[in-house]
């Protein structure tokens, strides 16, 4: 794979290690870390429990008859 820039185009701006983010540039191309995305999808599964609990009959008044 050829580098889309030269070292030694005047374009080139060098960043020293130390003053980048490996976590920022992972998450510029989409990645997140397992904790955050498992805690988003508890987060996603929570209120979807919640949601549904709201609209259960039940919750909104609504008595069922057991059927024989």
């Amino acid at each position: 794979m050829k580098p889309t820039r030269s070292i030694l185009d005047s374009a080139f701006h060098y960043v020293p290690a130390v003053a980048t983010s490996v976590t920022r540039t992972w998450r510029r191309f989409g990645w997140c870390p397992v904790a955050e995305a498992r805690d988003t999808a508890q987060g996603i599964i929570q209120a979807d429990a919640a949601e549904r609990r709201a609209s259960a009959p039940e919750a909104r008044g609504l008595r069922l008859e057991a059927q024989a």
